[in-house]
């Protein structure tokens, strides 16, 4: 029963991560392509 529970706890972290994942790499991307844009200059 403890077992399930951590697996629940560990599931719903995942859940959670996943999409925090996204939008870092997103932020990354655009402040890559600020980064490029300041180069220009």
């Amino acid at each position: 029963m403890i077992k399930s529970i951590i697996e629940n706890i560990n599931n719903t972290r995942r859940k959670n991560v996943e999409p925090n994942k996204k939008k870092l790499e997103k932020i990354d991307k655009e402040l890559g392509k600020l980064k490029v844009e300041k180069q220009k200059f």
